[in-house]
């Protein structure tokens, strides 16, 4: 389904960059950045990571 990857033990959202301490949350923030191009603010909350490149919606 998703295409989360693990980078320095965080999992990484391929399309905002956000990073997550779990793969569940990384695949449900994936998930809704695909479907509704935005991010969700309920599943950012939880993100431990801020992306290094500028965010562009595919």
């Amino acid at each position: 389904m998703a295409v989360v990857k693990e980078v320095g033990g965080l999992w990484v959202c391929e399309y905002c960059g956000l990073k997550y301490e779990s793969r569940e949350l990384a695949e449900s923030c994936e998930a809704w950045c695909r479907r509704h191009r935005s991010c969700n603010l309920e599943i950012a909350k939880h993100a431990v990571g801020r992306p290094l490149r500028r965010l562009v919606w595919k």
